[in-house]
């Protein structure tokens, strides 16, 4: 796992962080999350137990931090406001991705446990293991999931507006990266002009890869370009927020990987977690 995200999340950009424009903010992890603690009790229950789980404690590490991206990028819409169900939709497909995150990570966790000569390692041993897994789950790839996230939810809320102007402005053009370095697979796609309802805008409305800054501008332009069959969007960003709801898209690799049996364990724990949340309760344990 920790080569695939590190090759999807850092491609082409410095690793540990997205490569955003002067003009673009990058964001630090909120700081209400003691996301130390959280880790240290996951790490113990993994040890005591001998088995991973959707651990209660690392969903709520990544849970947490993508509710406060969605709140960040809609603006922290209030019940009431307009976009106040896109933005509940947004915050639900969270815990999905969160228990399907957690589930991954417990799983390289409860691999250190047993030694390749088959002996079990002791709790000061699989402590010193789990540090590089730690980094990279709920600092590096988080960091990247929760800037990521704010662009997202940002996308969503700027589709609804787009809609609602879809009498005046029909089409969108595609406007040029403002990142430091582009994508050169995204500059194929400058300056097209499609219509709102093209198909094109299903899987690849911006960000559509990770540290992606293109944008899109309404206009009552002809449509014009065309569009090359052969460029994917990056897995997990093929989809457009505003349209489905979700944050990320189930071809990300913590969902992808999953077995159907897995992954209807992730969704029966993720909808408990919500379900908890909701009530004002604690978090399932």
């Amino acid at each position: 796992m920790a080569i695939e995200l590190d090759k999807l999340y850092y491609a082409g950009h410095d690793h540990g962080m997205l490569h955003l424009a002067a003009s673009n903010k990058e964001y630090e992890l909120p700081s209400f999350l003691n996301i130390k603690e959280l880790f240290g009790k996951a790490l113990k229950r993994i040890f005591d137990t001998r088995k991973p789980d959707v651990d209660p404690d690392l969903m709520e590490i990544t849970y947490a931090v993508l509710e406060e991206a969605v709140n960040v990028g809609s603006g922290k819409i209030s019940y009431g406001q307009p976009n106040y169900e896109l933005a509940e939709q947004l915050r639900q497909s969270t815990a999905i991705f969160s228990a399907a995150k957690s589930l991954q990570q417990a799983k390289e966790l409860a691999s250190l446990l047993v030694r390749p000569d088959g002996k079990t390692r002791n709790w000061e041993e699989f402590q010193t293991l789990s540090k590089s897994i730690d980094e990279n789950y709920n600092q590096n790839w988080l960091k990247v999931e929760y800037n990521t996230g704010i662009k997202k939810a940002t996308a969503a809320v700027q589709w609804k507006k787009i809609e609602a102007n879809a009498d005046l402005y029909p089409n969108l053009k595609y406007t040029p990266s403002r990142a430091a370095t582009p994508s050169e697979e995204h500059k194929v796609f400058w300056g097209i002009i499609k219509p709102i309802q093209d198909k094109f805008w299903i899987k690849h409305y911006p960000p559509s890869r990770y540290a992606c800054q293109c944008g899109v501008e309404p206009t009552d332009d002809d449509p014009e370009g065309s569009v090359p069959e052969d460029i994917e969007s990056s897995p997990g960003l093929d989809n457009n927020p505003g349209m489905t709801g979700q944050l990320f898209s189930d071809s990300h690799p913590y969902i992808a990987k999953l077995t159907p049996e897995e992954l209807k364990f992730v969704m029966k724990k993720a909808k408990q977690y919500v379900t908890k949340r909701n009530e004002g309760g604690s978090r399932p344990g």
